[in-house]
């Protein structure tokens, strides 16, 4: 029978074992960032255009709310390639398409350039690296600076 000093010991050393940091690389190469695949093919051109419209037209009608008198410099514009410009007293958030790549591009102030690709399963238009959905974070970045929240 092992003696209660014995035990001890062999459970500090397994301890410090165990305690050992292991890196596992999550990148190809040196300062390249992790992204998720593409596991499966891309849709049609015709159907992507149908999805980032409607996507826009609800964003649009979301937000008309948002426009004045509730916030007095709120201004909502689709630009020429198909996007959507939403100007507020001192920041703007562009929603622009990127057909070829098959994406929506949202520019933000707050969160930067973020790019989303469309989830058949969930039926949202999601974050490529971390799966977030671009309606929470529009809702969210568009908070801190008017009143009111899109009517998504």
């Amino acid at each position: 029978m092992l003696r209660r000093s014995a035990v001890s010991r062999i459970c500090r050393q397994f301890a410090v074992q165990t305690r050992e940091k292991i890196t596992i690389p999550a990148s190809a190469g040196p300062g390249a960032t992790a992204r998720r695949r593409r596991l499966k093919p891309k849709m049609s051109k015709d159907k992507f255009a149908k999805l980032s419209t409607e996507f826009l037209d609800r964003a649009q009608t979301a937000m008309e709310p948002l426009q004045p008198p509730i916030n007095k410099d709120f201004v909502l514009k689709r630009n020429g390639d198909g996007g959507l410009v939403v100007r507020t007293k001192d920041k703007e958030f562009v929603l622009e398409v990127m057909p070829a790549k098959q994406q929506l591009q949202f520019t933000s102030p707050i969160s930067g350039l973020r790019t989303y690709e469309w989830n058949a399963v969930t039926k949202r238009w999601e974050d490529e690296t971390d799966s977030h959905d671009i309606e929470g974070l529009l809702t969210r970045d568009l908070m801190r600076f008017c009143a009111g929240i899109p009517l998504f």
